[in-house]
């Protein structure tokens, strides 16, 4: 998504929630399908059944023709199956365009599941604002679940009210709904929001542990991936990092891109029993890559610009993170404007400052203090002193700390004529970084 998008989504999200937060909002997914007929009733429950007893194929296959022919509760389980790879091979952007149409359907269920997508960006590009609406519209015709994400979304992004959040989770962790006890358990571990009290962290752990269990025997990805999670980190489980990993690669053979995602992260840091792996962390980033995964893209850049020296891939490392930017992953800025201010044959200082410009408009301080730098030391072509002083200033402002010394050092260098330009230019700056943002 691009940064525009990204703001509209994330104004519209703070519109939707306060309003949410105490009555459920009007939002979008007004459509409707027609009822389905006596037979596809009767084709509903075969699907079922064949899931009852793990032939999900057939599962997979009826649910598809129903789908197709217009059951949004088909549509519905035909993008479940998809995301966690039954039956069909995993594609999340194809669920996720099953979950709209069953939204756009009126299916409730659909509305909330695609929403959570749009959260993690998951076959979709992130879009806090189409979630909050999503949610929105699956509590307005009563769904809990959705009130407990608007619930924990108000809490993450620090609007709304936090004592009606916590109530809304609560209400939920008590009603059984797993992720709501995790929510609880995090709370308080970490005392906030709820008092610091490991006990009841470990009893919200393993309530929520056993329930994922047993939905994980049943085959559901999502709650593989949470179990293998908990095992991980060794709440509410005991630590188990080989029984995680196996659980993440049987996921990732079936498709499931955030498990290819975990497993590269995991390889790439290492952890309890499973030493770091350069190229196995690779090999998944780069499976998750090719079926368009944003942070998989930004993630094997890192990997590949890494600590210089000869494993380092400038080339590469380009390559990828400007097709994160292109999806929407405005990080990627300043890390190109490193790449392309380095020493190597691919250096070009004139695309080092536009990244670089790109991303401290946006208020990386690291790229304004490079960006003054550059103007500083006549790199670049009109090369401006005041502007270096400027930006130094911004640098500073944002929270890096270098700027601060540089702007001193260079303010005592240049004339009063200068200082007054480089103030003027500072308040231009700030001028266009404050409409970039609106």
């Amino acid at each position: 998504m691009a940064g525009a998008e990204r703001r509209v989504g994330v104004r519209r999200w703070c519109v939707v929630l306060p309003v949410v937060m105490s009555v459920a909002a009007t939002a979008g997914c007004s459509g409707r399908t027609a009822a389905p007929t006596d037979i596809q009733k009767d084709m509903l429950g075969v699907a079922e059944a064949a899931l009852e007893r793990r032939d999900f194929v057939a599962a997979a296959s009826t649910y598809r023709s129903l789908a197709e022919a217009g059951i949004a509760r088909a549509q519905l389980e035909y993008a479940r199956m998809l995301l966690d790879g039954q039956g069909v091979r995993a594609d999340e952007v194809e669920a996720a365009a099953w979950l709209q149409r069953a939204a756009d359907g009126g299916e409730v269920t659909a509305m909330r599941e695609l929403g959570r997508l749009y959260v993690d960006g998951v076959g979709v590009e992130t879009d806090t604002g189409r979630a909050a609406s999503l949610f929105a519209a699956a509590a307005e015709r009563g769904d809990e679940t959705a009130r407990y994400e608007l619930a924990r979304m108000s809490l993450d992004s620090g609007h709304g009210d936090p004592a009606l959040a916590v109530a809304a989770m609560t209400r939920a962790a008590m009603a059984g709904h797993i992720d709501a006890q995790l929510d609880l358990a995090a709370m308080h571990v970490r005392g906030r929001y709820l008092p610091k009290d490991p006990g009841e962290a470990r009893r919200w752990y393993r309530i929520a542990s056993t329930a994922l269990a047993a939905e994980a025997e049943r085959g559901d990805g999502s709650a593989k991936m949470k179990l293998a999670a908990l095992q991980l980190a060794g709440k509410g489980v005991p630590q188990n990092t080989e029984r995680a990993v196996a659980a993440y690669r049987e996921l990732a053979q079936r498709g499931r891109v955030s498990a290819m995602v975990a497993l590269a992260r995991l390889y790439k840091r290492g952890a309890p029993g499973l030493p770091a792996d350069r190229e196995r962390a690779i090999f998944y980033f780069e499976q998750a890559v090719e079926r368009g995964h944003v942070g998989a893209t930004y993630d094997l850049a890192k990997l590949f610009y890494a600590g210089g020296g000869p494993r380092a891939d400038r080339t590469r490392a380009a390559r990828l993170f400007a097709r994160a930017l292109e999806r929407g992953e405005p990080r990627s800025l300043t890390y190109l404007g490193e790449i392309y201010s380095d020493d190597w044959e691919g250096r070009d200082y004139a695309k080092a400052a536009d990244f670089h410009a790109r991303a401290a408009l946006r208020g990386e301080g690291k790229s304004a203090f490079r960006l003054a730098e550059m103007n500083e030391r006549g790199r670049i072509e009109n090369a401006d002193a005041a502007l270096a002083l400027a930006l130094y200033r911004r640098a500073a402002a944002a929270g890096y700390a270098r700027g601060a010394e540089r702007a001193k050092r260079l303010e005592a260098e240049l004339g009063r004529a200068e200082k007054d330009r480089a103030a003027a230019l500072e308040q231009e700056w700030i001028a266009r970084a404050t409409a970039l943002r609106l």
